[in-house]
């Protein structure tokens, strides 16, 4: 029966302050059905004390008691009555306790509600405010890292621009290189070294112009070798001016070769016999320099001095024969030596006649000068 009760009184609480607990599951039941029990049913009195019971409360008094006892059945009743009156005070205490601690256990879980409710609230604003910040921070990472590979992004788009240049300049010195390369095979020499001299500084690769530049060093040596035969064969008919075209076209190809001092000796020759005294005595100077075989060398020397006399430096020509005479006395060439120094000598004594005939008419003119003056 208190069990039923005890079901029937959770039914007919309120949700929100339905007690969490066995325990107070327990004090609510029990509380609840002591109260409806005072308060609903009356206590049943039993049959000795109903009389006594009536004369004091007659509306206490159920109905078909018996009559009204002895003195000592009063005695009893009176006892009966204090007792129940007790247990009723005690039984009202009871159930105002129960009211109490009922009120208390609704608070406590009004507050436990709120204080859920609460840590949730904070809870979740805990939550959304970590997830903010791990959010801007990912955020800025984001942005850094965006703004880093997008630099990274130009500068690898600015080399690969510049490489991209660079590839196209290396194709198109491997096409002119090429080129060269073709007019080579097909004997264009003078053709090859003039295309060569245009696209050199295009050449961009190391290893392609090294090679290049081997092969064209190569063809100079070969060109150079050739203009200095065709220059000796048209030496040897006597064809000077021809001859001198070979032999600068020989320097030009190559200037410094082993036989270089024969090529300007040869030269030097040739411009002797055009005329060009200048640049035979330049290029006899040259030769002369490169050590001459024995049998150019003095020849050399004495083309240098006779060049020398005839563009008018007799000084240093005289100088230049006097030397020759001191190292080949017997030369052929020594007849020819002295007769030039002799012909410079007799002009060094023309040259100091005439200057000392000027000095004294500048002398006699001064002197008369002086005399028309005094008088």
């Amino acid at each position: 029966m208190v069990g039923q009760r005890a079901k029937a009184s959770v039914r007919e609480m309120p949700a929100k302050i339905k007690p969490r607990s066995a325990h107070a599951l327990f004090h609510w039941t029990a509380g609840k059905a002591l109260f409806r029990g005072v308060q609903r049913k009356p206590l049943a009195l039993p049959a000795e004390i109903a009389p006594v019971v009536a004369a004091v409360e007659p509306s206490r008094i159920p109905e078909g008691s018996p009559a009204i006892p002895s003195l000592e059945g009063k005695a009893v009743i009176a006892d009966a009555v204090a007792t129940a009156a007790q247990n009723d005070l005690t039984l009202r205490i009871i159930v105002e306790e129960i009211r109490r601690i009922s009120a208390r256990q609704v608070n406590y879980e009004r507050k436990y509600v709120l204080n859920s409710v609460f840590a949730y609230v904070i809870f979740c604003v805990l939550i959304f405010l970590g997830l903010y910040f791990v959010f801007d921070l990912r955020s800025a990472k984001t942005e850094v890292d965006a703004a880093y590979y997008e630099g990274e992004f130009d500068r690898l788009s600015e080399r690969l621009s510049i490489a991209e240049a660079e590839l196209q300049k290396y194709r198109e010195a491997s096409h002119l290189a090429f080129e060269v390369y073709q007019l080579i095979e097909q004997a264009r020499h003078q053709e090859a070294l003039d295309r060569y001299v245009e696209v050199q500084d295009a050449i961009v690769n190391p290893a392609e112009s090294a090679l290049l530049q081997a092969r064209i060093d190569s063809l100079k040596w070969k060109l150079a070798e050739e203009a200095y035969r065709d220059g000796l064969d048209l030496f040897g008919k006597e064809n000077y001016e021809q001859a001198r075209d070979a032999f600068f076209k020989s320097l030009a190809y190559q200037p410094e070769t082993p036989y270089s001092n024969l090529l300007n000796y040869h030269l030097g020759t040739s411009l002797y016999e055009l005329g060009d005294f200048e640049g035979a005595r330049h290029h006899f100077d040259a030769a002369l320099e490169q050590n001459l075989p024995t049998e150019f060398e003095e020849e050399a020397r004495y083309r240098t001095a006779v060049a020398t006399q005839e563009a008018g430096q007799t000084d240093r020509a005289y100088d230049l024969f006097e030397r020759f005479l001191k190292r080949n006395r017997y030369h052929k060439r020594a007849d020819d030596v002295v007769r030039r120094m002799g012909r410079i000598e007799r002009q060094r004594l023309r040259d100091r006649a005439a200057a000392q005939k000027a000095e004294r008419e500048r002398a006699l003119q001064r002197t008369e000068a002086e005399t028309e003056a005094s008088q």
